[in-house]
């Protein structure tokens, strides 16, 4: 809500898709939490899924970041994936409990998303635009954090003990603050950017 309002239709379609992944990561913190007071498959399930979603809202948002169209093919390919990781995760909790097979599967979901945004901004971006630069190396970060530290953080301690929820904290304050905080700095330079085109082009022959 801090960032300034957008001119364009796809730059506010975009900070309403991020203003969503930020909620919504909240949430999927939130529903971890549930395991701990008698709700463990709801928690389980659910709480992948709303973070797989969060993620996915964010690639949306980087597509209208860059005033490419939210197709119903793009749709299509979310909707399965998202269905397909909370089937596999319903069968791997409630039919076989196997957390050791449960986590890279979850962790894998979260990382396709991000290296989608990351190629994408790598296809995209503009030369010489530090905001751009500022999100890609954000999301090179994550996919860094998401698949080392959560792991080994997660196998050493016991399985779904209270000691990982401060892990998963870690995760959600760590998704949330990079890519919240490069999304930020990243449209303060592309302001820059503007007001340095502004100031070098006549208003009366665009020149």
């Amino acid at each position: 809500r801090s960032l300034p309002g957008q001119p364009n239709l796809y730059q506010r379609r975009a900070l309403k898709l991020f203003s969503w992944f930020f909620i919504v990561e909240f949430l999927a913190y939130l529903v971890y939490c549930l395991r701990f007071v008698d709700f463990y498959l709801i928690s389980v399930v659910f709480n992948n899924v709303l973070y797989l979603c969060g993620v996915y809202l964010f690639y949306c948002g980087v597509r209208s970041r860059y005033q490419l169209d939210i197709t119903w093919q793009v749709l299509g390919w979310i909707g399965a994936h998202v269905f397909g990781l909370a089937a596999a995760l319903y069968w791997f909790t409630a039919v076989h409990n196997e957390i050791f097979i449960r986590l890279p599967l979850a962790l894998g979901s979260f990382c396709i998303p991000v290296l989608i945004t990351f190629s994408l901004i790598r296809q995209q971006q503009r030369p010489g635009n530090l905001g751009d630069r500022v999100l890609l190396l954000c999301t090179v970060v994550a996919l860094v954090l998401i698949p080392l530290p959560y792991p080994a953080f997660g196998y050493l301690l016991k399985p779904d003990q209270q000691g990982q929820l401060m892990v998963m904290t870690l995760v959600t304050l760590t998704l949330e603050t990079l890519c919240i905080g490069g999304l930020a700095i990243s449209y303060i330079y592309d302001l820059i950017d503007k007001l340095r085109s502004d100031a070098n082009t006549d208003k009366l022959t665009q020149t």
